[in-house]
């Protein structure tokens, strides 16, 4: 990171997060001191002979996976063999095994994603590996513990790592049947201990507290309950619920939304917090912590489309801290929110599919399929015959519901503090979805630690459905998890009757030009949605927007109209006139016309791109529209590319 990161970064910071940062940079350079030789060092030294884990049983039912075909993301492991716990995504280059603290994993570096890497590392292959595989899973956890010394290599810069791979290692712990040697227990208590210490001292708090925060208070909480007999154990485990208790209340808002403003990350907090649940006496959670966790799940349970498919604002890494399998194209949503029905007593949240349905199993040790589960098809479609309006005041979001169509419109807030890490400058953005099909979307994240021009463009406002002036986004990015700082948003109006419509504005332009962006969302049929845009201010600046779409078959450009075929239905734009439109479809020159659906990896979407001059009080409305039944168009002259 060049010295303009390092200065900006700490304009974030207060005196005390600067004093606690110091503190923990001496605490690092001296454990470079210490823990020079690993060779010195094995973890058994860190536990005391007569240390015990206790083992608490933990659900856990057989389930298979393919050791051999195992993905990471876009590469495939062969488990059952040599592991290459060094392996980074550039080719021809491995994490060095060096300190640490010595390691350059930041944007730029010569090794590639390191995000990759720790993905590998957090073991959450194991637990389920540990039912059906008991030896295997052994072997390569002892492998582990011999090919990453403490301290030294790629799986310890980040502390949320050293939690989220301690719950994948207890819990396997706690599924394996036959009994360990003395010399492996003892390297396991000593995994705990270090681990435990590490953490304790790597908190991610004050500016960069957000779902790290949580994650790693888990893995605290985890590890005070392997040793709840050791006063340290108890002492990490005292305060982990304390960290628990207030980032819950703080980062989950009171209508379910996050602060962090991405629903993926909501769904990662999610998952660490039923961790917490599952090895924690529900006697002792104050009752708002569970009402906010609960209000949290109602949101998921709210937001997402029978098959899983969910509204991706925000950033999205594919991270969750339990993973049932190798596969990254099924949505964890559906399975969270199963463990939600289980942990709430709420039926009406349980899904089918595949994996959400395996993933209950698991975690509620009943086979075969859990009872309860509706046998509904992912494909239904409930539809709306009036018009249904949920606002989320807190999170900055309006849910709009209608015959087959659901809109969410964003009005929200960029991201959780001063430096809104994981959010996307998209105010006033629309996602809008007919017959459980999303048409218009959200373009993901791309990658977080590679290139930095792709990073920048997947949360840049044109990546969004909403409108940028000048060719600026609608606030300056600083850093790969920094913004210079937020904007004002604001819902003005959101009615159901005489007529269905939302209205809101945002800010982030007034000081650069001097306009406010006001959108008002007017749903005027089932079929028709019209959206207005006024710029209160001054002219003279040039305009550009985007409506980024789903899987759909083609397209026609008709100068000021777009027609896109989906499987049965034309969806269509109607802009104004003086608006030029193009099209773009994997595009590299300008990169435009692409979604990321893993991380690391995007592929050609068709993306709408609209642009038009300013002048003063400039006001404009665009029509959207769906046809059904799309084969009675197809006599006419329309020709899609």
């Amino acid at each position: 990171m060049n010295l303009t990161w390092y200065l900006n970064r700490l304009k974030k910071m207060s005196l005390a997060e600067a004093l606690k940062r110091f503190k923990e940079h001496l605490g690092i350079y001296y454990s470079r001191i210490k823990y020079r030789d690993p060779s010195q060092w094995p973890y058994q030294r860190f536990a005391r002979d007569d240390i015990a884990l206790v083992l608490h049983p933990l659900p856990g039912v057989p389930a298979t996976d393919d050791w051999k075909h195992y993905r990471i993301y876009n590469t495939e492991f062969d488990l059952t063999g040599h592991i290459d716990w060094y392996f980074s995504d550039n080719r021809g280059k491995r994490w060095p095994a060096c300190h640490y603290a010595r390691i350059n994993y930041r944007p730029g570096n010569p090794y590639g994603d390191v995000r990759v890497n720790w993905e590998l590392s957090r073991l959450q292959f194991l637990p389920t590996m540990a039912t059906t595989d008991e030896a295997l899973a052994k072997n390569i956890l002892a492998d582990w513990l011999i090919k990453n010394p403490y301290l030294h290599g790629p799986a310890y810069p980040a502390s949320m790592e050293v939690a989220l791979r301690w719950i994948s290692i207890y819990w396997a712990l706690c599924l394996f049947k036959k009994p360990l040697d003395e010399s492996f227990i003892n390297s396991l208590s000593g995994v705990a201990i270090a681990s435990g210490k590490f953490i304790e001292s790597r908190l991610s708090t004050h500016s960069s507290a957000g779902n790290h925060l949580i994650v790693e208070a888990v893995g605290l909480f985890w590890i005070g309950k392997a040793l709840q007999e050791e006063k340290i154990g108890k002492r990490w485990s005292r305060k982990a619920r304390e960290i628990l208790w207030e980032q819950s209340l703080m980062q989950l808002n009171p209508d379910g939304t996050n602060q962090e403003q991405s629903f993926w990350y909501l769904g990662f907090v999610l998952d660490a917090l039923f961790h917490y649940i599952l090895l924690e006496d529900r006697e002792v959670i104050p009752k708002q912590v569970l009402q906010r966790i609960q209000k949290a799940t109602e949101f998921v349970h709210e937001m997402i489309l029978p098959d899983g498919s969910f509204p991706d604002y925000g950033d999205k890494d594919d991270g969750v801290v339990f993973r049932v399998n190798g596969t990254y194209k099924e949505s964890p949503f559906p399975g969270l929110l199963n463990i939600g029905s289980f942990f709430f007593n709420r039926s009406e949240w349980l899904r089918d599919c595949s994996n959400a349905v395996k993933r209950l199993e698991f975690w509620t040790g009943r086979m075969p399929k859990h009872p309860g589960i509706p046998e509904t098809s992912i494909n239904a479609v409930v539809a709306s015959d009036t018009p249904q309006l949920n606002t989320y005041a807190d999170g900055g979001m309006t849910l709009m519901k209608w015959g087959n169509g659901r809109l969410l419109f964003r009005h929200a807030q960029l991201g959780l503090g001063n430096t809104c890490g994981h959010g996307h400058a998209d105010a006033l953005s629309v996602l809008f979805s007919w017959n459980n099909i999303p048409v218009l979307i959200d373009l993901g994240s791309g990658q977080y630690n590679g290139n930095q021009d792709i990073r920048n463009f997947f949360r840049s406002t044109i990546a969004h459905n909403t409108i940028e002036i000048g060719e600026e986004s609608q606030a300056k990015i600083v850093g790969p998890f920094l913004w210079e700082k937020s904007y004002e948003t604001c819902l003005t109006e959101a009615e159901k009757t005489p007529s269905f419509f939302a209205e809101a504005y945002h800010t982030g332009y007034k000081e650069r030009f001097g306009i406010i962006h006001k959108r008002r969302i007017e749903w005027l049929a089932p079929y028709q949605i019209e959206i207005g845009d006024v710029f209160p201010g001054f002219g003279g600046v040039r305009c550009k927007g985007g409506f980024h779409l789903g899987a759909c078959k083609a397209i026609a450009n008709k100068g000021n109209s777009v027609e896109a075929e989906f499987d049965d239905f034309i969806f269509s734009i109607a802009f104004p006139s003086d608006f030029t439109v193009e099209i773009f479809h994997g595009s590299e020159h300008p990169f435009m016309g692409w979604r990321s659906t893993i991380y690391g990896a995007w592929e050609p979407i068709y993306s709408i791109v609209f642009s038009f001059q300013l002048s003063e009080d400039y006001h404009c409305k665009t029509i959207l529209k769906i046809v059904e039944n799309y084969q009675k168009l197809m006599s006419d002259s329309t020709t899609f590319q």
